[in-house]
């Protein structure tokens, strides 16, 4: 099994456009092993909704990235605390939802270390009754790959709230997230494990003490930054792939009212309703129905629309706080 040298590179979106890159590209006929750091940041699944998995206001105020991955399962953290794995290989149908193939190597090198690892019925791998790794895969003709995360010193407070999820009641057809009580390697381990230590470790257990390392081109690393760019850096994927939903929100102000959303491809789409519209007037929730109409619905898009509308800075924060 080859090791695929990142570079050291701490880039969340360069990260999964290296992982993307390297399983649609590179020859079907070897197997290759990907350890990763990532800065702060949410990743979510394919077919997640946003705004059901993760604190929109605490991941902005702690520029903590938000991102969407090519493979299935649930919202994860990710920091510097925390390492991410990567086995890619070509497809085998045998292999495919199977993480408990992936991960008995993974569990085997954590044990040699004395943390009482195991995995659970779902494939993930657990401590002591709580979570330490959660694993997705992705999974075409050609190669597939089965990744998750390490917990080894990563900020658990952070992970806690930035999936705290209070925008409001969301219903949608997503993937739902199943949370589960986590924990860090580390203190299992004696002091002096760093995880640059550990990553080392984890490479020399899984490809042998004399592994062969391999790295993108130039050329290859060119098109890696544009997919970066293009696709994990961009509104569309991240947030415009979320399936269609409805958000019920109740604002508890000197005016309380309810209303009710409705986005698709992460836009206001048909409607927003208010549930006492008396407070209003009918012109102006009709006014507002039209200006917000395929309006992303993020923070900055719908105050430069509401700041616009009202002239008014505190009365398009008000309705910012109320929308969002």
């Amino acid at each position: 099994m080859l090791f695929i040298d990142n570079q050291d590179n701490h880039e969340p979106a360069l990260n999964l456009a290296l992982e993307e890159y390297c399983a649609l590209n590179w020859p079907q006929q070897d197997s290759y092993f990907l350890l990763y750091v990532n800065s702060p940041c949410l990743v979510l699944g394919k077919n997640q909704n946003t705004l059901e998995e993760i604190n929109h206001r605490f991941a902005k105020a702690q520029n903590i990235d938000v991102l969407r991955r090519i493979s299935g399962g649930g919202t994860v953290y990710h920091d510097l605390g925390n390492i991410n794995f990567s086995f890619i290989c070509p497809h085998d149908q045998k292999k495919v939802a199977n993480f408990r193939w992936f991960n008995e190597p993974v569990c085997a090198a954590l044990n040699d270390l004395g943390v009482p690892a195991e995995i659970n019925k779902r494939g993930d791998l657990i401590a002591e009754g709580r979570k330490i790794s959660g694993n997705a895969q992705y999974t075409s003709k050609r190669m597939m790959f089965s990744h998750g995360t390490l917990l080894f010193d990563s900020n658990l407070e952070y992970l806690e709230r930035a999936l705290d999820v209070c925008i409001g009641r969301v219903e949608s057809k997503s993937m739902k997230s199943v949370r589960s009580k986590v924990q860090n390697i580390k203190p299992y381990l004696s002091p002096d494990w760093t995880l640059p230590l550990f990553k080392s470790y984890l490479a020399e257990k899984i490809c042998g003490i004399n592994h062969a390392s391999i790295s993108p081109t130039s050329t290859e690393w060119a098109a890696i930054h544009d997919l970066a760019q293009s696709k994990y850096k961009s509104w569309e994927w991240n947030f415009g792939r979320s399936p269609e939903c409805s958000i019920q929100k109740e604002a508890n102000t000197n005016r309380p009212f309810a209303l009710t959303i409705q986005l698709a491809s992460g836009c206001i789409f048909k409607d927003f309703e208010v549930l006492t519209p008396h407070i209003f007037s009918e012109e102006l929730l009709n006014d507002l129905r039209k200006v917000l109409s395929g309006v992303p619905y993020e923070s900055s898009a719908l105050l430069q629309v509401l700041e616009k509308y009202f002239q008014n800075p505190h009365q398009a924060q008000e309705w910012l706080d109320w929308l969002f």
